[in-house]
């Protein structure tokens, strides 16, 4: 392998590498937002199954992706971020297409088995690259935009499902398998990145260099956990209260997502991560406890603005002290390590959150995501430092 020749050497941040990357993970977390509305009700009214089923289907997708996690860390650095994107979005469109063909639960499992294995891919490829790409002293600002991407996705994809669904469900499934295709063929143009050179050893993990990451990766997990069981629910607990454009609900947190990630862009590298992680962790505890105690279509509105007003700086302010100090050849590992446990969340959010409203209420399973959230808040105040540096590690090669 060869030593990287080049390095960031510009302010600019929106150059076209970047720009293909987060369009093309905007396309696939549109399609994955398109399976949020349909999915309830493929699995109530197709399939024919329970409440419980559809908090383990919705966490299915999140299993593989733990699971392969390791695997693609390492394909990442060795072979490269590019060659992991575009094989990410090949897979989330093979397992969206399962999503069509599943005749029952099980089926419908191994289909969102395989789209987390491909979600993963493109998720640990596309936060690597905007690291890589971010010039100095703008790498907060760099995953703001990325998880942006991802979040406005998720927001919009409900809606655009809806619409592709009035013309049958099976032009929903092959819409978004084929915006992910289309990203592929757009991660095709990204130049081919210089690998470290490691003296041909193998690359292996440093565990000491981990640790930031696992303690933050738990922070982003628990910040997560109720957004996650929130999207699994919202339009089962919106029918409850005979509010039926629930893609207005969708379209209402991501709008406020991204409004907070573009106006404050630039706050974590400016403030830190444990100040704006702070007061991300109030917001989202505050959003989830004014759902639970006002049970109302209000009061889902109102604490769902509040909840995502939170969601919005959480992620990327949390990316800096995890990245902080990487060493040049685990750069992927350890954005791996680090959204590993956002899709812990994604896994445990929906299936704890149907769990709690089968045997008691959803405003009782809101309480229960506000306790994460102060949770998140109790282990931030304690494990990272007032003025924890957010300088980035050393220069990574370019994507």
């Amino acid at each position: 392998m060869t030593t990287p020749t080049s390095t960031v050497t510009t302010d600019r941040l929106w150059r076209a590498p970047y720009v293909v990357t987060v369009v093309a993970t905007s396309l696939v977390f549109v399609a994955v937002g398109v399976t949020i509305p349909l999915l309830p009700f493929v699995v109530l009214d197709r399939l024919g199954g329970t409440e419980l089923a559809v908090g383990l289907v919705f966490g299915a997708s999140a299993l593989s992706a733990v699971l392969c996690r390791p695997a693609l860390g390492w394909l990442g650095d060795v072979r490269g971020r590019r060659l992991l994107l575009v094989v990410g979005t090949v897979v989330t469109a093979a397992g969206l297409w399962g999503h069509l063909v599943a005749a029952n639960v099980s089926a419908l499992v191994l289909a969102r088995l395989v789209l987390g294995l491909g979600q993963a891919a493109v998720m640990v490829a596309a936060a690597t690259l905007a690291l890589d790409l971010a010039p100095a002293g703008r790498r907060g600002e760099a995953s703001s935009y990325l998880f942006l991407a991802v979040n406005g996705g998720i927001g919009t994809g409900p809606a655009v499902g809806q619409q592709l669904a009035s013309h049958g469900e099976a032009t929903a499934w092959f819409g978004a398998a084929s915006l992910c295709l289309v990203a592929g063929v757009l991660a095709l143009f990204l130049p081919r990145p210089p690998r470290a050179d490691t003296g041909g050893e193998a690359l292996v993990p440093v565990r000491p260099s981990y640790g930031a990451a696992l303690r933050t990766g738990t922070l982003a997990g628990l910040g997560t956990l109720g957004f996650a069981g929130f999207l699994a629910f919202v339009p089962l607990y919106a029918d409850d209260l005979d509010l039926t454009a629930t893609w207005a609900v969708f379209l209402l947190a991501s709008g406020t997502v991204v409004t907070v990630r573009i106006v404050g862009a630039r706050v974590p590298d400016r403030l830190g991560a444990r100040t704006v992680a702070r007061t991300s962790f109030g917001a989202i505890a505050t959003g989830f406890g004014v759902m639970a105690l006002w049970g109302t279509v209000p009061g889902l509105l109102v604490g769902t603005v509040v909840m995502a007003g939170g969601m919005g700086l959480l992620v990327p302010s949390l990316v800096l002290h995890a990245t902080s100090g990487v060493s040049a050849g685990e750069e992927t590992r350890r954005m791996s390590t680090f959204t590993l446990f956002l899709d812990l969340a994604a896994a445990l959010g929906p299936s704890l959150l149907g769990l709690v409203a089968v045997r008691a209420s959803y405003g009782q399973a809101f309480l229960g995501c506000a306790a994460a959230a102060l949770l998140g808040l109790v282990l931030l105040l304690r494990w990272v430092p007032a003025r924890s540096s957010t300088a980035p590690g050393p220069a990574a090669e370019p994507a």
